[in-house]
């Protein structure tokens, strides 16, 4: 399940629109392994406006690893929203959240995104809120899963879209599909949700280093296999 956390007021930016698409688009579109979505021939432009915020907010380290001296103070910054992250595994400079959205009326579907977009990380979390956690971080991949030894993981996204981050808990999603340019969640379907909330998210990283996005994406694809299992 995703959720999002509260955030200090602050500037708002508004999200770009939908990217939708008609009946007779969707009938050519070759089927992947997730109900109800399809690719695109060109599909939207997920990193429109990163290019931009990245080029004046320059990321001094590596997507996958930070600096010492920066990891407590992220770890504390994320704790304050959600207190049961135990530490970072893996941070990504930015990533952009979308849903998949299915207008049966006027017969259309494609991507929106969801205005979340900023700094995403990848973490382990502890079952219980009240134990300690402490500040950490390992090489993302196999060394990151090790280090998680099995706690619950979550994907959190600190917002600099707007007022609400998002934290998606990786115990509480169904199927986990990586394509060339999403990774694709497909949550649970939990009763006394809206029937409104978004059911299928996709997550656009930014590939600041080669190996940014394979080796997120690897991480997650771990980390969820592992919180299913547990």
């Amino acid at each position: 399940m995703s959720r999002q956390t509260p955030r200090k007021k602050g500037n708002q930016q508004q999200s770009s629109l939908p990217h939708q698409r008609n009946k007779s688009q969707q009938q050519h579109q070759p089927q992947i392994l997730l109900a109800h979505i399809h690719h695109r021939d060109n599909p939207p432009d997920y990193g429109s406006d990163t290019a931009s915020y990245m080029a004046s907010h320059p990321v001094a380290s590596s997507a996958g690893l930070a600096q010492r001296s920066n990891t407590d103070l992220n770890l504390s910054v994320l704790k304050r929203y959600l207190p049961s992250i135990h530490a970072i595994l893996s941070i990504a400079a930015n990533a952009v959240v979308y849903t998949y959205q299915i207008n049966n009326e006027e017969g259309t579907q494609g991507w929106e995104k969801f205005g979340v977009e900023g700094t995403m990380f990848v973490c382990s979390q502890n079952r219980n809120n009240t134990q300690t956690g402490t500040a950490s971080t390992t090489s993302p991949g196999a060394e990151g899963v090790a280090a998680w030894d099995g706690k619950k993981g979550c994907v959190f996204i600190l917002n600099r879209r707007g007022l609400e981050n998002m934290v998606l808990d990786l115990a509480e999603v169904e199927n986990v599909e990586a394509t060339d340019e999403l990774l694709i969640f497909q949550l649970e379907d939990k009763e006394g949700l809206a029937s409104t909330a978004p059911r299928v998210m996709g997550l656009w990283i930014h590939a600041d280093e080669e190996a940014t996005r394979a080796t997120n994406t690897g991480l997650i694809q771990e980390m969820w296999r592992k919180a299913r299992e547990s």
